[in-house]
Parts: structure tokens; sequence; C-alpha cells
């Protein structure tokens, strides 16, 4: 689709922007404070590192249950657990007791897969379809997916600082009573061009930055916002008829969360190339089955 286009215009317009009027720019818009090189790397970092994650999460994929998907029979067994544990009071309960099959995919959906009507498939771990990547977050770019939220508010609070210089230093030239020199710069076209864009990253940096806070739930308890509805309902269900409390069963502690997603090397956290993780029968908390939330 068009949409990684539209977002990667946007992202590269703000840089180059951001570099013009912080850096390149020999005739600055309302003579701003001259900026080193370190700082000059230090953004250059920021942008890359966005750019690498957005790319990743979008070339990589949510990762897509296989048409025809059907577990064997050994492999539900062995994932029944002890007769006592079992979420149905008969020995081998059918298949489409413990999963829910998709009609449009022709497979059964493993635990923690939804279907997504805007990709047309069964999503392994699907979190949400995103209208920036053009494409579902799941169990392959989520990691790559959360780097990216968190860098956009990095990268464009660091933008927004240096375009907030612009209208700091022409409503100074307006106190000052400087009217000739604010109208002057007001008319530059590069001076209109860094006020819309200051405008721009704070909308941005607010919008992501909400998102990333967001996530940090999400990771902390290993849920996604669809399993979030799917609990809310299977809670609200319980309470009314007056049966045991539901329990999450891939909540493992925070710790345990934030590894399972993002890994346990430190690399992982900052970069985006974590990759494999079994995304078929995610790991459990203890107690819990591997089909307490599609029974």
């Amino acid at each position: 689709g068009i949409t990684p286009f539209v977002t990667l215009s946007l992202i590269f317009g703000l840089s180059l922007s951001t570099l013009y009027i912080g850096w390149l720019s020999q005739h600055s818009p309302a003579e701003m404070r001259v900026r080193g090189r370190k700082e000059l790397l230090l953004f250059c970092v920021e942008v890359l590192l966005l750019v690498w994650s957005y790319l990743t999460a979008v070339l990589r994929g949510p990762g897509f249950v296989p048409h025809g998907w059907e577990p064997s029979p050994k492999e539900v067994l062995a994932r029944l657990g002890p007769a006592e544990q079992r979420p149905l009071a008969v020995e081998v309960p059918p298949l489409r007791d413990l999963l829910q099959y998709c009609e449009v995919c022709r497979c059964f959906k493993p635990p923690r897969a939804h279907h997504c009507s805007e990709c047309g498939r069964c999503v392994l771990w699907m979190d949400h379809h995103c209208p920036w990547t053009g494409t579902c977050v799941g169990h392959d770019n989520l990691p790559a997916f959360v780097l990216f939220v968190h860098y956009v508010p990095l990268a464009c609070l660091h933008s927004f600082v240096i375009h907030l210089e612009v209208p700091i230093r022409l409503f100074l030239m307006w106190y000052r009573n400087k009217y000739a020199m604010f109208w002057f710069m007001l008319r530059r076209f590069v001076t209109i061009v860094a006020i819309v864009l200051t405008i721009v990253a704070l909308v941005v940096l607010v919008l992501v930055g909400s998102l990333a806070w967001d996530l940090h739930w999400s990771l902390s308890n290993n849920i996604s916002m669809v399993e979030e509805l799917i609990v809310d309902k299977a809670k609200g269900r319980r309470h009314d008829s007056k049966e045991a409390q539901f329990n999450f069963p891939y909540d493992l502690g925070t710790a345990r969360n934030w590894e399972e997603i993002m890994g346990r090397r430190w690399i992982t956290w900052f970069l985006p190339v974590k990759f494999g993780g079994e995304a078929v029968w995610p790991t459990l908390c203890e107690g819990a089955g591997h089909f307490d939330l599609s029974v």
C-alpha cells in the first residue's frame, strides 16, 4: 500500500527540515544558535534507528498463520496436560472445541492468533492493525514496532526543540519592538515551514508518545490490544456467573514479559534484530493451559 511511503515522507521531510534549520542554513531564520557536530551525529543516529525500526516492522511483517494450518493430534495431546487441568471434562476434546477455526483462511487459529480483515489473514500474536505501517503488528514485528514508537518521540522531541527556536526568536523580535526584522523574517518561506513543522513535531510527539506509554502497560503484562478485550469479556462473564476468577495465561511477571517480547540480550532492546521465539505455542505462566483463551 501507499501508507509506508506517506509515513516515510513525513519522517524524511521533518528530518531534512531539522537538519537545514539546525545546521545547513547559512542564513538562519532568526539568528539561531550554532550547533556542533556531536549534536548533529546524535540526531542522525536517532533518525537512523527510527527508520531502521520502521522498515523492519513493515518488511518483516507480523507473521501469518499458514493456510490450512492444523495441529497434529499428538501435538494437541502433549499440550492438554493432566486430565484434571484440561479445560473440558473429556478424554480428548474435539479440536474445534479447543481452537477457533477461520473459515476465510481455512485453518485453525493457534493460541493468541486472530484474523485481520484488513490483511485478510490470521495473524500470530495479533496486537492491532497499524495504519502507519499498513500491516498488522504481531509476533514477528512487535519488537521492531516497540522500538519504532519509542524512537519517534525521541527524534520528534529533538526536532521540536530545534524548530521551536524560530517562533521563540520571532516573539523576542516583536517583544523588543523590532517590527521591521519581525515582518521580514516572517515572510521568509523557511520561517513559515519551520513554524508549521514545529507544530507537526509536537503533535507527532504527543500522539506516538501516548502509544508508547500504552505499550509499556501491554508489554509489562504480556497482553495484546485484542486480548485486552477478550480478557475483559471473560472476566465479566465469570463475574456474572460467579465462577472462579479468570487468570490471563501469558502473564509471566513484568521482567519475564519484557524478555519474552524484546529478548534477553541488551542489543535487542535497542536495535530491531530480534528473531525467532515460539509463535504457535507461547510460554505459559504456572498453572495455565494453552487453550484457556480459546475455550
